[in-house]
C-alpha cells in the first residue's frame, strides 16, 4: 500500500498564520507586563506604580452618578467571569471558546473605561470610536502613564511617517516578522508592530469610506495625510478593539483551523486573561481614586455578595484587597 502525505490546504495555512500572529502579539504584550510588574506580585506592583503617578485629579466631582458606574462595573466584571469560565471545563473547549475570548476581553475593558468616564463626569458619546479617542487623549497628555498602556503610535504609516511615543528608555523599535517567537529581547518590537498594523488598518478603512463617499478610485498623498491626521493616536485599547473585530467578524477560521495544539489554545487564553485582569485593575484603581475607597469597595462587595457561584473569586474578588489608596 503506497504511503501518502496530505498537505494542508492554503486556507488552513492562512488560518494557522493568523492565529499565530494573534498569539504572538498577546504573548509579547504579556511578557512586557510580567517583566515590568512581575507575575506573583502583579497587583501589588501595579498599585505602587499607579500611586506614584499623578494620573487623575484627586478632586472628586460632587455629581457622580454612582448607580450608572455600578451598573457598568457589574457588566464589566460579569464579562470577565465569562472570559475565565473555560478554565473550569474540559481544556479542549478552548479551541472553540477562544473565538469569543477577545470579544469578552475587549468588552470587559470597554465597560470599565465607560465607568471611568462616568466617574470623571465627562459627557462622551457611548460608541467605541469616541471612547477610544477620549482614552487616547488621556494617554497623549500623560494622564494614563503606565507602561505598556501609555505607548502610542501617531503619524501616517502608509508613508512611514509614523512615530512611537513613550517607549521605555528611548527604545528604538526594529522590524520584526509576526511569525517570530516572542522573547524579552523583541517584545517591544512586537508591541510596536501591533500598534503600526492596527493604525494602518484604521487608515485603510477611512480611505475606503472617503472614496465611496466621493465616488473616487484614487487618493493623492496630501489627502491621505489629511485623513490620517483625523485618526486619534493608536493605543493598546485600539489593539484590543481590532482583536475583537477580527475575532467577531473576520477570522473564525483562525481559531477553528489555526490552533494546532491544546497548548496553543491554552496559552492564548491564558495570556489574554492575564492582560485583561491587569488592565481592569488599573482602570479600577483610577475609579477608586475618584469615588473614594469606601464608596468603591461598597460597589465591589455588593457584586461579590450577589455572586452565588463564587466565580468572582478569580476576578474582582482577587483584586479587592489592593484597593487601599
Amino acid at each position: 500500500m503506497p504511503f501518502t502525505v496530505t498537505l494542508p490546504e492554503e486556507e488552513e495555512l492562512e488560518a494557522e498564520r493568523n492565529f499565530r500572529t494573534y498569539k504572538n502579539y498577546l504573548h509579547s504584550l504579556n511578557l512586557i507586563v510580567e517583566n515590568t510588574y512581575g507575575r506573583e506580585s502583579l497587583y501589588k506592583n501595579l498599585k505602587q506604580s499607579v500611586s506614584k503617578q499623578i494620573i487623575i485629579s484627586s478632586k472628586r466631582a460632587t455629581n457622580i452618578k454612582i448607580d450608572i458606574i455600578k451598573k457598568l462595573l457589574f457588566n464589566s466584571w460579569c464579562t470577565e467571569i465569562v472570559l475565565n469560565l473555560p478554565n473550569d471545563f474540559d481544556p479542549s473547549l478552548k479551541f472553540y471558546s477562544n473565538l469569543w475570548a477577545p470579544v469578552q476581553a475587549y468588552y470587559s475593558i470597554y465597560l470599565a473605561l465607560r465607568a471611568l468616564i462616568e466617574a470623571k463626569c465627562i459627557q462622551c458619546r457611548e460608541d467605541h470610536t469616541t471612547t477610544l479617542s477620549l482614552v487616547a487623549s488621556w494617554i497623549r497628555k500623560g494622564d494614563f502613564s503606565l507602561l505598556p498602556w501609555s505607548v502610542y503610535c501617531k503619524g501616517c504609516v502608509e508613508y512611514q511617517n509614523h512615530r512611537y511615543y513613550n517607549l521605555p528608555n528611548g527604545y528604538e523599535a526594529s522590524k520584526i516578522s509576526p511569525m517570530t517567537n516572542p522573547s524579552k529581547e523583541n517584545m517591544w518590537d512586537f508591541y510596536c508592530l501591533m500598534l503600526r498594523t492596527t493604525r494602518k488598518k484604521l487608515l485603510a478603512r477611512r480611505k475606503i469610506e472617503w472614496k465611496r463617499e466621493r465616488n473616487r478610485k484614487r487618493m493623492r498623498r496630501h489627502q491621505i495625510f489629511n485623513l490620517d491626521k483625523d485618526i486619534h493616536p493608536t493605543t493598546f485599547f485600539d489593539n484590543m478593539y481590532r482583536l475583537r473585530i477580527r475575532s467577531n467578524y473576520q477570522d473564525a477560521d483562525a481559531f477553528m483551523m489555526g490552533t494546532q495544539t491544546l497548548d496553543d489554545a491554552a496559552n492564548y487564553h491564558s495570556v489574554l486573561t492575564g492582560i485583561t485582569k491587569a488592565t481592569l485593575f488599573i482602570i479600577e484603581m483610577y475609579i477608586c481614586m475618584l469615588l473614594g475607597q469606601a464608596a468603591f469597595r461598597r460597589v465591589v462587595y455588593d457584586f461579590i455578595r450577589r455572586d452565588r457561584s463564587e466565580q468572582s473569586d478569580k476576578s474582582i474578588k482577587s483584586r479587592v484587597d489592593y484597593f487601599h489608596i
